[in-house]
């Protein structure tokens, strides 16, 4: 690919996740949103379980209230 095309493409990402909550609805900003906190809540966890090999029941507690 070519490379200015690289660099454009995470600003347009940006600009599109921006522009997201005045295009669309209420649930689909709520889903979104409940997406990357478990995206978010998936990469800590790699990187305490997988790397460091630590166990941590924050992270469990947290995700049996986040889904209630």
């Amino acid at each position: 690919m070519n490379s200015r095309l690289l660099s454009f493409l995470p600003w347009l990402v940006v600009g599109l996740l921006a522009m997201f909550p005045l295009l669309e609805s209420t649930f689909y900003m709520q889903l979104l949103t409940k997406v990357l906190i478990m995206a978010i809540f998936a990469m800590s966890l790699d990187l305490l379980v997988g790397y460091t090999g630590l166990v941590s029941f924050g992270h469990a507690a947290y995700f049996g209230r986040a889904e209630v």
